[in-house]
């Protein structure tokens, strides 16, 4: 039965979606043998240093674990790493091993996964599938669709989030009616868990949070 089961879910996902897997799928693997060089260190498994941008504001050694003196930040990121180390240490590996590196990556690039399924649907929604399928291909050609997911950093996390609000806002459109008159009780929850998700993130997110729900209070 769970062969069954797992033919049938991989047969519903999308052709452009399978084709993405499969390059990040390649290039995570490759990461193992030979690591992607940036500006600060490399991305991939095999870095020593995983370039997530501003490693040493998210993971130090400061009471909090993260953040600077007069400034902590957004809580959700940090806490994320810090969870993705002590799964590390459970099998004697530390925040520069290949484990945390496979561990992170794999986070941000489900998020990745996820964002093109989302941003595929919300095209759906308003045009047609030509357009759709063009949206796919850029993705897919994007060389930041595999920079971001490799480095395991702040950017997916917060590109997910806010692919998932024009998701909500774009079947709400398909759907004839407007999100902010909407009273079905999983909209409202969805884009509360929204707004909430992307505040914890950076205090952009939190900005576009508060606009967000300042919006639907003052049309309802």
């Amino acid at each position: 039965m769970l062969p069954q089961k797992i033919y049938f879910l991989i047969k519903k996902i999308n052709f452009y979606e399978k084709i993405y897997i499969l390059f990040i799928t390649i290039s995570i693997v490759l990461t193992i043998f030979v690591g992607i060089p940036t500006d600060s260190s490399d991305i991939g498994i095999s870095s020593t240093n995983l370039a997530i941008g501003d490693r040493l504001f998210y993971i130090n050694e400061t009471s909090k674990g993260f953040g600077y003196e007069n400034y902590n930040g957004n809580i959700l990121f940090p806490l994320i790493l810090k969870i993705v180390t002590v799964l590390s240490n459970l099998i004697g590996e530390d925040q520069y091993s290949k484990i945390w590196n496979l561990i992170t990556i794999l986070i941000s690039s489900a998020l990745s996964i996820f964002t093109l399924n989302l941003l595929r649907k919300s095209t759906l929604f308003i045009f047609k599938e030509k357009v759709a399928n063009i949206v796919c291909i850029l993705f897919i050609l994007n060389p930041y669709s595999y920079f971001f997911p490799l480095s395991g950093g702040l950017t997916n996390y917060v590109t997910f989030g806010t692919t998932f609000l024009l998701f909500l806002f774009c079947r709400s459109y398909k759907k004839g009616y407007k999100l902010s008159k909407s009273n079905f009780i999983q909209d409202t929850l969805f884009l509360n868990i929204a707004c909430v998700y992307l505040a914890s993130l950076r205090p952009t997110g939190a900005i576009l949070g508060i606009v967000v729900l300042l919006y639907f209070l003052y049309k309802n």
